[in-house]
């Protein structure tokens, strides 16, 4: 069964997706409910609300990030469909700490595709557990923002951002 949890924070609601064998997915605070339950009903039609160690484990540390606190999410995941230039992309972001940010061309260079930053961001752009998989830390070169497909956008990049105590211009 695919479960979700919704969840509450000082940046709005967000929810969490799992399966029995790990988080699939992360839904990025929405203002409200109703546009959380949307966006739910939308992108994972077959996930139910319901209760798994998991998601009360990643709830735990999603608070814990939302009241400011260093987190490392360390949960299994469940991603079948990220292969290849994804998956070393998302490993790579995993491990860009609390507080730092890395740029398009830093991630690129750092799976060995050195001329691929670009793609570097269509990946992070298609990531399925944004926060979990951290692409808010990887920003464009000469530390601007560049970009952020999530709701709330390049504001919500900046706002976890400062979360974490990085200021970029």
């Amino acid at each position: 069964m695919i479960a979700y949890r919704e969840i509450e924070t000082s940046f709005g609601w967000l929810a969490v997706v799992a399966s029995e064998w790990g988080v699939s997915r992360l839904f990025l605070p929405e203002p409200d409910r109703a546009a959380l339950a949307a966006a739910l009903e939308r992108e994972a039609p077959k996930a139910r609300a319901a209760a798994s160690a998991l998601l009360t484990k990643a709830e735990r540390r999603i608070r814990a990030y939302f009241d400011g606190e260093p987190v490392d999410f360390n949960l299994p995941l469940d991603l079948p469909e990220v292969r290849g230039f994804r998956a070393k992309v998302y490993d790579y972001a995993l491990r860009i700490p609390w507080g730092e940010v890395r740029s398009y061309g830093d991630v690129a260079r750092g799976i060995g595709a050195p001329r691929a930053a670009r793609a570097v961001g269509g990946a992070l752009g298609r990531n399925p557990i944004p926060l979990i998989i951290p692409c808010h830390r990887v920003v464009a070169s000469g530390e601007r923002l560049g970009g952020f497909s999530a709701p709330g956008g390049l504001g919500l990049k900046a706002r976890m951002l400062r979360l974490e105590g990085t200021v970029l211009l």
